[in-house]
Protein backbone atom coordinates (compact mmCIF):
# COMPACT_ATOMS: atom_id res chain seq x y z
CA UNK A 1 0.00 0.00 0.00
CA UNK A 2 1.29 3.12 -0.90
CA UNK A 3 1.31 5.75 1.60
CA UNK A 4 -0.21 9.39 1.21
CA UNK A 5 1.83 12.11 0.27
CA UNK A 6 2.82 14.49 3.37
CA UNK A 7 2.27 17.86 3.77
CA UNK A 8 4.74 18.84 2.48
CA UNK A 9 5.43 16.28 -0.78
CA UNK A 10 1.92 18.20 -1.54
CA UNK A 11 3.48 21.85 -1.32
CA UNK A 12 6.65 20.96 -2.89
CA UNK A 13 4.88 19.04 -5.95
CA UNK A 14 2.25 21.70 -6.38
CA UNK A 15 5.11 24.71 -6.59
CA UNK A 16 7.35 22.42 -8.90
CA UNK A 17 3.80 22.34 -11.29
CA UNK A 18 3.07 25.73 -10.92
CA UNK A 19 6.60 27.15 -10.92
CA UNK A 20 8.19 25.52 -13.80
CA UNK A 21 11.09 27.88 -14.03
CA UNK A 22 12.50 27.78 -10.58
CA UNK A 23 13.99 25.16 -8.69
CA UNK A 24 12.07 24.40 -5.29
CA UNK A 25 13.55 25.16 -2.46
CA UNK A 26 15.27 23.72 0.34
CA UNK A 27 15.33 25.60 3.46
CA UNK A 28 18.90 25.67 5.69
CA UNK A 29 19.13 22.78 7.89
CA UNK A 30 17.21 23.24 11.57
CA UNK A 31 14.39 25.15 9.53
CA UNK A 32 14.35 29.19 8.05
CA UNK A 33 16.29 31.89 10.46
CA UNK A 34 14.44 35.05 10.67
CA UNK A 35 12.07 33.56 8.03
CA UNK A 36 8.16 34.99 8.71
CA UNK A 37 6.88 36.02 12.71
CA UNK A 38 8.31 34.40 15.86
CA UNK A 39 7.69 30.57 16.13
CA UNK A 40 7.54 30.11 12.63
CA UNK A 41 4.38 32.29 11.91
CA UNK A 42 2.35 31.73 14.95
CA UNK A 43 2.71 33.29 18.79
CA UNK A 44 5.91 33.57 19.98
CA UNK A 45 7.43 31.13 21.87
CA UNK A 46 5.11 28.05 21.38
CA UNK A 47 2.02 29.98 19.99
CA UNK A 48 0.07 30.29 23.52
CA UNK A 49 -0.41 32.55 26.55
CA UNK A 50 2.52 32.74 29.38
CA UNK A 51 4.06 29.14 31.09
CA UNK A 52 1.13 28.17 33.25
CA UNK A 53 -1.86 29.85 31.61
CA UNK A 54 -3.70 30.70 35.34
CA UNK A 55 -3.90 32.53 37.86
CA UNK A 56 -0.79 32.83 40.39
CA UNK A 57 -0.53 30.42 43.44
CA UNK A 58 -3.15 27.74 42.00
CA UNK A 59 -6.39 29.88 41.79
CA UNK A 60 -7.97 32.17 44.30
CA UNK A 61 -7.91 31.07 47.92
CA UNK A 62 -10.05 28.79 49.33
CA UNK A 63 -8.49 26.03 46.98
CA UNK A 64 -10.43 26.08 43.72
CA UNK A 65 -12.57 28.99 41.39
CA UNK A 66 -15.76 31.00 42.53
CA UNK A 67 -18.64 28.31 42.42
CA UNK A 68 -17.07 25.30 43.55
CA UNK A 69 -15.46 24.35 40.29
CA UNK A 70 -11.80 22.27 40.33
CA UNK A 71 -8.88 23.56 39.28
CA UNK A 72 -6.27 21.95 37.11
CA UNK A 73 -3.30 20.53 38.64
CA UNK A 74 -0.54 23.09 39.73
CA UNK A 75 -2.60 25.83 39.03
CA UNK A 76 -2.21 25.51 35.34
CA UNK A 77 -5.74 26.53 33.69
CA UNK A 78 -7.04 26.27 29.90
CA UNK A 79 -5.08 28.15 27.30
CA UNK A 80 -7.18 31.92 26.48
CA UNK A 81 -8.56 31.57 23.55
CA UNK A 82 -7.26 33.65 20.48
CA UNK A 83 -8.91 37.23 20.44
CA UNK A 84 -10.68 37.00 17.18
CA UNK A 85 -11.01 40.69 17.29
CA UNK A 86 -7.45 41.89 16.95
CA UNK A 87 -7.44 43.51 13.60
CA UNK A 88 -4.14 44.88 11.77
CA UNK A 89 -1.91 47.80 12.16
CA UNK A 90 0.80 49.44 11.07
CA UNK A 91 1.83 50.38 7.01
CA UNK A 92 2.04 47.16 4.99
CA UNK A 93 5.16 47.38 2.27
CA UNK A 94 5.69 49.58 -0.46
CA UNK A 95 3.75 47.81 -3.82
CA UNK A 96 7.12 46.16 -5.69
CA UNK A 97 7.31 46.68 -9.00
CA UNK A 98 10.50 44.62 -10.03
CA UNK A 99 13.19 47.14 -9.14
CA UNK A 100 15.86 44.51 -7.94
CA UNK A 101 17.26 47.38 -5.81
CA UNK A 102 14.08 47.97 -3.60
CA UNK A 103 13.69 43.61 -3.22
CA UNK A 104 14.87 43.75 0.32
CA UNK A 105 13.56 46.62 1.42
CA UNK A 106 10.24 44.66 0.45
CA UNK A 107 11.02 41.84 2.35
CA UNK A 108 11.99 43.48 5.23
CA UNK A 109 9.27 45.58 5.37
CA UNK A 110 6.94 42.82 4.77
CA UNK A 111 8.41 40.86 7.63
CA UNK A 112 8.07 43.90 9.90
CA UNK A 113 4.67 44.21 9.38
CA UNK A 114 3.91 40.48 9.88
CA UNK A 115 5.87 40.98 13.29
CA UNK A 116 3.73 43.90 14.22
CA UNK A 117 0.77 41.87 13.42
CA UNK A 118 1.40 38.49 14.86
CA UNK A 119 -1.74 38.31 16.90
CA UNK A 120 -3.99 39.05 13.81
CA UNK A 121 -5.69 35.62 13.48
CA UNK A 122 -5.69 35.46 9.23
CA UNK A 123 -1.87 36.23 9.59
CA UNK A 124 -1.00 33.08 11.27
CA UNK A 125 -2.03 31.28 8.12
CA UNK A 126 1.30 30.94 6.05
CA UNK A 127 -0.72 30.71 2.86
CA UNK A 128 -2.78 33.89 3.84
CA UNK A 129 0.17 35.64 4.28
CA UNK A 130 1.77 34.49 1.21
CA UNK A 131 -1.35 35.74 -0.68
CA UNK A 132 -1.20 39.25 0.99
CA UNK A 133 2.24 39.62 -0.06
CA UNK A 134 1.09 39.19 -3.52
CA UNK A 135 -1.65 41.75 -3.64
CA UNK A 136 1.49 44.05 -2.79
CA UNK A 137 3.66 43.04 -5.81
CA UNK A 138 2.62 44.03 -9.39
CA UNK A 139 3.88 45.19 -12.77
CA UNK A 140 5.27 44.25 -16.12
CA UNK A 141 8.21 42.86 -14.59
CA UNK A 142 7.00 40.70 -12.56
CA UNK A 143 3.83 39.88 -14.19
CA UNK A 144 5.49 36.47 -15.16
CA UNK A 145 6.58 35.24 -11.61
CA UNK A 146 3.29 36.74 -9.77
CA UNK A 147 1.00 34.51 -12.21
CA UNK A 148 3.10 31.19 -11.91
CA UNK A 149 2.95 31.95 -8.11
CA UNK A 150 -0.74 32.62 -8.04
CA UNK A 151 -1.24 29.76 -9.60
CA UNK A 152 0.82 27.60 -7.13
CA UNK A 153 -1.34 28.88 -4.12
CA UNK A 154 -4.79 28.23 -6.07
CA UNK A 155 -4.19 24.96 -6.08
CA UNK A 156 -3.61 24.84 -1.98
CA UNK A 157 -5.82 23.49 0.02
CA UNK A 158 -6.27 25.77 3.49
CA UNK A 159 -7.53 22.97 5.30
CA UNK A 160 -4.53 20.34 4.66
CA UNK A 161 -2.02 22.33 2.94
CA UNK A 162 -1.27 25.63 5.34
CA UNK A 163 2.21 25.53 6.65
CA UNK A 164 5.28 27.43 7.25
CA UNK A 165 6.34 25.60 4.00
CA UNK A 166 4.32 27.76 1.80
CA UNK A 167 5.85 31.15 3.01
CA UNK A 168 9.57 29.76 2.90
CA UNK A 169 8.29 28.86 -0.84
CA UNK A 170 7.67 32.92 -1.12
CA UNK A 171 10.69 34.14 0.30
CA UNK A 172 12.62 31.61 -1.51
CA UNK A 173 11.42 31.98 -5.02
CA UNK A 174 11.05 35.73 -4.21
CA UNK A 175 14.71 36.21 -3.50
CA UNK A 176 15.89 33.54 -6.85
CA UNK A 177 13.79 36.20 -8.99
CA UNK A 178 14.08 39.51 -7.21
CA UNK A 179 17.35 39.79 -5.34
CA UNK A 180 19.61 42.13 -6.47
CA UNK A 181 23.14 39.84 -7.67
CA UNK A 182 24.74 43.27 -8.02
CA UNK A 183 24.62 45.06 -4.93
CA UNK A 184 27.74 43.74 -3.92
CA UNK A 185 30.01 45.15 -6.94
CA UNK A 186 28.09 48.41 -6.62
CA UNK A 187 28.65 49.09 -2.69
CA UNK A 188 32.35 48.27 -3.32
CA UNK A 189 32.36 51.03 -6.02
CA UNK A 190 30.63 53.42 -3.76
CA UNK A 191 32.73 52.66 -0.77
CA UNK A 192 35.86 53.59 -3.29
CA UNK A 193 34.40 56.51 -4.28
CA UNK A 194 33.68 57.41 -0.81
CA UNK A 195 35.64 60.51 0.98
CA UNK A 196 36.26 61.65 3.87
CA UNK A 197 35.35 65.48 4.01
CA UNK A 198 35.46 67.65 7.29
CA UNK A 199 33.56 68.33 9.12
CA UNK A 200 31.12 66.09 7.32
CA UNK A 201 32.26 63.22 9.90
CA UNK A 202 28.94 61.80 10.77
CA UNK A 203 27.71 62.12 6.81
CA UNK A 204 30.98 60.12 5.94
CA UNK A 205 30.34 57.35 8.75
CA UNK A 206 26.61 56.86 8.25
CA UNK A 207 26.89 56.14 4.67
CA UNK A 208 30.28 53.59 5.43
CA UNK A 209 27.95 51.93 7.57
CA UNK A 210 25.71 51.52 5.48
CA UNK A 211 27.71 50.47 2.18
CA UNK A 212 29.97 47.96 4.32
CA UNK A 213 27.70 45.23 5.10
CA UNK A 214 26.35 45.00 1.10
CA UNK A 215 29.99 43.66 0.34
CA UNK A 216 28.71 40.40 1.94
CA UNK A 217 25.31 38.92 0.05
CA UNK A 218 25.05 36.77 2.43
CA UNK A 219 24.58 39.24 4.95
CA UNK A 220 20.96 40.11 3.62
CA UNK A 221 18.58 40.03 6.20
CA UNK A 222 15.73 39.67 3.87
CA UNK A 223 16.71 36.69 2.02
CA UNK A 224 18.59 33.45 2.59
CA UNK A 225 21.59 32.51 2.10
CA UNK A 226 21.46 30.23 -0.88
CA UNK A 227 25.29 29.89 -1.14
Amino acid sequence: MVAAPTKEERVKRAFGKAMKKYDPPTPPAGGPSGWGPPGGGGLPAGGGPPAGGGPPGGGPPGGGPPGGGGGSPGGAGQPAAPNLDVRPHGSPPATFHGDRALADNFLDELKLYFHLNWAVPMYQSHITRATFALTYIKGEQVAGWFRDFGEFLNTLDPLYDDGPIVWEHFLDSFCERFQDSTKENRARNNLKKLQLKLPLIDKYTSRFEELAPRLDNSFSMACPDRS
